[in-house]
């Protein structure tokens, strides 16, 4: 698995490197940890012959980038002994050079932390994970630690409404190693729609003879195939622990409220989705959770998906 991790050495992003070990992630990984001394605008190179302190300053916020993220590798193999972990920096806006790293790595998951003062005095990952988890072509994870044993089991949620990309959510939690005992929650939020509102939005789509409220009934009954499918098949074969919620409401609301009430770790959400009827349920929805979740989330794009 490759790995982009921006890495600013603050205490967010100190404690966004142990959340790693609470991610499933596998020993064989390859991470490239990355350090950004931000600067929106890189002056031209004759600029420096006349503003020599000015250069000097640059060339400061490089090195130190340098160390922060040398800093930052030490601490990640310190977690990770079998991983490749090497060291990038340079200067520029932080989530455009995010960004146009992973065009080059082709990470398969992109780390940032929720929030944080770097060490060189500037905001890094605060608004940038938003921007970078809107932006990226691959999956993101926004890390929040807590303090936990690493070795204890995991709690995660995952949004479902049958969409793919939701079912990659449910394949990405699949595909990883977790601790025995790791408890897995598919949660399907329904959203309250009139039944007028149905009828408009599947007019155009199915026969007459199919009512608003059966084309409701049938989108429940293809996502409850779809969960079934995923707890023999993929989750239960991994020898976790799963279970499915179904509730009414607005997604946003409803995934929040489960994942603080249950105290999960981690968030697994498709960064879009369409419901059968193609009315959106995780679309806007990732970028909410991402925001205001007490606790990680990933934020999971389809493979190639633009």
């Amino acid at each position: 698995m490759k790995i982009l991790i921006g890495y600013d050495g603050s205490q967010s992003s100190v404690a966004m490197l142990d959340d790693l070990k609470l991610a499933g992630l596998p020993s064989d990984s390859e991470a490239v940890i990355m350090s950004i001394a931000e600067m929106w605008l890189v002056p031209p190179p004759s600029y420096g012959l006349a503003q020599t302190d000015y250069v000097e300053s640059f060339q400061l916020d490089v090195r130190l980038a340098r160390e922060v993220a040398e800093k930052g590798a030490t601490q990640l193999k310190a977690l990770f002994p079998t991983w490749k972990v090497t060291v990038e920096s340079t200067i520029g806006s932080p989530a455009r050079e995010l960004l146009k790293k992973a065009d080059e790595f082709h990470p398969d998951l992109i780390v940032v932390g929720s929030q944080g003062l770097s060490t060189i005095g500037r905001f890094l990952l605060g608004s940038v994970s938003q921007k970078v988890s809107t932006e990226a072509h691959t999956s993101v994870r926004i890390s929040r630690g807590r303090l936990q044993e690493f070795n204890e089991p995991s709690r995660i949620i995952v949004g479902v409404d049958g969409s793919p990309e939701s079912n990659e959510a449910i394949r990405s939690v699949a595909s990883r190693s977790w601790p025995r005992g790791t408890e897995v929650i598919l949660l399907t939020a329904t959203g309250k729609i009139p039944v007028n509102e149905y009828k408009a939005m599947i007019d155009a789509a199915l026969p007459e003879d199919v009512s608003p409220a059966k084309a409701k009934h049938d989108e429940l009954t293809s996502i409850k195939k779809v969960l079934e499918q995923a707890l023999e098949a993929q989750l239960r074969a991994q020898g976790l622990f799963v279970s499915t919620i179904f509730k009414e409401g607005d997604p946003r609301k409803v995934l929040l409220e489960e994942a603080e009430k249950w105290g999960a770790d981690t968030v697994f959400i498709g960064s879009r989705g369409f419901g059968k009827i193609k009315r959106l349920l995780l679309g806007s929805v990732s970028t909410a959770i991402s925001a205001r979740a007490h606790c990680s989330v990933e934020i999971v794009r389809l493979k190639d998906a633009e």
